[in-house]
């Protein structure tokens, strides 16, 4: 059995807000609250679970129990449990990923016997055991990346990640883990690969990391359950690239030069596009710059774009003072034309600084550029049998191409010599391809070694060299013996 439970509100429910038991269960932008037993709950024999986008709070048990076979928490927002914000239990994979969880009686997470985990992005905040707690059973090598992880808002509380499993290793990085009696602790046996987290404000730390000094994470509003970054916390800038493309609302990672620390990512996101694309000579080309803020505060900036040159009109042009509100996108056209007889580089930079501190940078180039391969069938080639060659000529630049072809056919076959082709490639992604069939000299053996060049009027060209070898191939017979 499967089903979809999506779009309800519930609540002053004496038992469980949302049960739902066997095959593929689907649980999606519910609102659940004041309930006596758990928000929403899925059972053991449920296949693949996915419980996203539900708003729970105030409950009487778990905010979620996660059963099943192949379980998937993310981006829901869970407070005020008496027991856990979310668990997953008996599952073997668990995948938990920009949850925000506050306030919980016992842990924010319990993987209890939860299975092969990955736990990103989330955020958790005032549980009074632990923020994260892994308990009763895991699987071999398991993964907590970007994770904001908050004992008390306004002193220290609970453990924040407790590993009671022993056998099991666990690759712990990007996460910010503050304000908790007890930092990290694992029980004998247990593994844990620790980088690029940040302590800070922990009763003890038994397990450290060097990799960050321990500093005030700076979080925009605790008091408001807000734990976004600001602009001048430790974390930005501060992790490692852990394969993790996206933060907890959404926005890229990294922004800046390496990934920032914990759930949120946080700064400028500074884009230029340009059309159309191809370009051409003498055509008007529009510029289009994005500034989008991603940080929690408004941002005071001076924006400067250097045009490129051979382009009408060209220099620099800048807009200040510039105000961007958190989450708000500034956008500006600028058309140029480029000179009739150019077909080279365009190179644009744009530069942002902020009154603030947040900057970004973002250099566009439109240019030229091919792809040149060539083959060679068979790869060895009897003496006196057939060679196929074929030619491969991609555009992979931002201009029509118009080229000069030259392939310079191998010795010892028939033709030989140096063939010549005037094309135009389109682009991009424009493909020319051409087929040449040669034959081998009937007493040659050996290297046979052709080159293909490619010039064009844009400027952009490539070189390919293609070995084969003419040789006679060998049979041996197969004997079979009995014994």
């Amino acid at each position: 059995m499967s089903g979809v439970v999506t779009g309800n509100e519930i609540f002053n429910i004496g038992d469980r807000g949302i049960e739902a038991r066997g095959g593929a269960v689907v649980i999606v932008n519910n609102t659940v609250r004041d309930t006596g037993g758990d928000g929403i709950r899925t059972g053991a024999t449920s296949t693949n679970v996915e419980i996203r986008g539900n708003t729970i709070s105030n409950i009487g048990n778990d905010g979620i129990d996660a059963r099943g076979v192949m379980v998937t928490v993310a981006s829901n927002t869970v407070s005020a449990c008496a027991d856990n914000g979310i668990k997953s239990e008996g599952a073997s994979h668990t995948f938990i990923n920009a949850n925000q969880v506050y306030g919980d009686g016992d842990a924010g997470i319990d993987l209890d016997n939860a299975g092969t985990f990955t736990v990103t992005n989330n955020v958790v905040a005032n549980s009074s055991v632990a923020s994260v707690l892994i308990q009763n059973g895991a699987g071999p090598h398991n993964f907590l990346y970007h994770n904001t992880l908050v004992g008390s808002a306004t002193g220290q509380q609970g453990t924040g990640i407790s590993v009671t499993v022993p056998g099991v290793t666990i690759t712990l990085v990007n996460n910010i883990v503050v304000s908790h009696s007890i930092g990290i602790t694992a029980t004998p046996g247990a593994t844990l690969i620790v980088s690029h987290t940040l302590l800070w404000g922990n009763g003890s730390d038994p397990i450290n990391d060097t990799t960050v000094p321990p500093a005030p994470p700076q979080f925009v509003a605790p008091a408001q359950q807000n734990y976004h970054l600001l602009l001048d916390s430790p974390a930005i800038d501060a992790g490692t690239d852990a394969g993790v493309t996206g933060d907890m609302d959404g926005d890229p990672r990294p922004i800046g030069t390496f990934p920032d620390i914990g759930a949120d990512e946080t700064g400028l996101i500074v884009i230029k596009q340009a059309a159309p694309d191809p370009v051409q000579p003498g055509a008007p080309l529009t510029y289009t710059i994005h500034v989008t803020n991603t940080c929690h505060v408004t941002l005071t900036a001076t924006i400067t774009d250097v045009l490129p040159e051979h382009v009408t009109p060209s220099g620099t042009r800048t807009w200040t003072p510039v105000t961007i509100t958190p989450g708000s996108d500034w956008t500006q056209t600028v058309v140029v034309t480029i000179e009739a007889d150019y077909a080279g580089p365009l190179t644009n930079v744009v530069q942002v600084t902020t009154e603030e501190g947040a900057t970004g940078l973002y250099t566009h180039t439109l240019a030229p550029d091919l792809d040149v391969t060539k083959q060679a069938n068979p790869g060895v080639v009897q003496p006196g049998e057939q060679l196929t060659y074929t030619i491969y000529v991609t555009n992979t630049g931002n201009f029509n191409l118009h080229a000069i072809i030259t392939d310079t056919l191998p010795d010892h076959v028939t033709p030989t010599g140096t063939r010549t082709w005037a094309t135009s490639i389109g682009a991009p992604g424009g493909i020319w391809t051409q087929t040449i069939v040669v034959t081998v000299e009937t007493d040659y053996t050996g290297p046979l070694t052709n080159e293909v060049k490619v010039t064009t009027d844009e400027g952009a060209t490539g070189i390919y060299t293609e070995t084969s070898i003419a040789g006679y191939s060998i049979y041996l017979p197969l004997v079979l013996r009995n014994y």
